[in-house]
């Protein structure tokens, strides 16, 4: 499997999470959408949102879970859950984002909103103050690094 970006010769982790996680190629500095999705680029998530291993296996009824040595938002980890055409969509900070954001969920909220975030039983991660951050900012309660979700 080649890792590379679709549109770039070296790699971000956003892509090369992505291929890795999916089989399929994306666009350097997006996550989870195939090479049809420009980074930065809200409107063009749209209708090109690609699955993951993570996707597959709750399909399968298997229980599922992430392990990083880094915040669970970031694009590695990310790779396994979220669709957004900017790795740096974290999360929603009023007053920092421009216009063609309007529409894009954070990964954060699609960690814990959507599928197949919401599904996964256990994550481990590196909580930091940015984490904490994000947790206070949309009022759900982490105070330990394992996450249970039933």
């Amino acid at each position: 499997m080649q890792t590379y970006n679709d549109d770039a010769q070296v790699p971000d982790s956003a892509g090369s999470a992505t291929a890795f996680f999916s089989g399929q190629k994306a666009a350097l500095g997006v996550i989870g959408l195939n090479s049809n999705a420009r980074y930065g680029n809200c409107s063009s998530a749209q209708g090109n949102h690609i699955t993951s291993i993570l996707e597959w296996a709750q399909k399968a009824g298997k229980a599922t879970g992430i392990v990083t040595t880094t915040r669970i938002t970031h694009a590695t980890p990310a790779g396994t859950y979220a669709h957004t055409p900017d790795r740096d969509w974290e999360t929603y900070v009023n007053g920092s984002d421009d216009a063609d954001r309007a529409g894009c969920k954070d990964i954060a909220r699609q960690l814990v909103e959507d599928l197949p975030g919401r599904d996964i039983r256990v994550c481990v991660y590196h909580v930091e103050t940015h984490c904490e951050h994000v947790v206070s900012r949309h009022k759900w309660h982490f105070s330990m690094v394992f996450k249970l979700l039933s």
